[in-house]
């Protein structure tokens, strides 16, 4: 088969499937669950990855029969301040939320400036064990960075106005 959407697409019985990157016979492309983006005829589109600048609002659905919902950023850490991995990279799917930065990580909660009013709050919270059968709530963890010195050092700040 042909290595190219142009070739593929301009071949009688071929079709370019731009979700596997790959030449299929254009029968296969309605019995294959994970060919998308399929291109019968030339022109191709000059990238099958788009770049979409969102201003406001970003709502990801999954479609039933097409699959997708998911949320997967990654790429290169292009900052004096990254570490030597440097790549960052965030998943949130069904069933994993992942986040991996080249840097320091932060994460705050809102300020507020209204009279007797607090902060915005920071809750993390492990799932809880539903069954009813043995059922257990999930663990929460923090670990601390090792250090070459062999020390773990693990802060817990609390600030309160008494």
């Amino acid at each position: 088969m042909h290595s190219s959407c142009s070739t593929c697409a301009t071949t009688n019985g071929c079709a370019w499937c731009g979700s596997l990157d790959a030449c299929v016979a254009t029968t296969d492309t309605y019995v294959m669950a994970d060919c998308f983006g399929v291109v019968f005829e030339p022109p191709c589109p000059p990238s099958y990855v788009q770049t979409t600048t969102v201003e406001g609002n970003l709502i990801v659905l999954g479609d039933a029969s097409l699959g997708g919902g998911n949320i997967h950023v990654e790429g290169p850490c292009n900052d004096d301040g990254c570490r030597e991995s440097g790549l960052h990279s965030l998943t949130l799917d069904g069933s994993f939320f992942d986040v991996k930065s080249a840097g320091p990580v932060s994460i705050s909660a809102g300020n507020s400036d209204r009279g007797e009013s607090q902060g915005s709050e920071i809750m993390i919270k492990a799932g809880d064990g539903t069954n009813t059968v043995g059922g257990a709530g999930g663990d929460f963890f923090i670990f601390g960075g090792q250090g070459s010195g062999g020390k773990l050092r693990i802060h817990f700040i609390s600030i309160f106005n008494v």
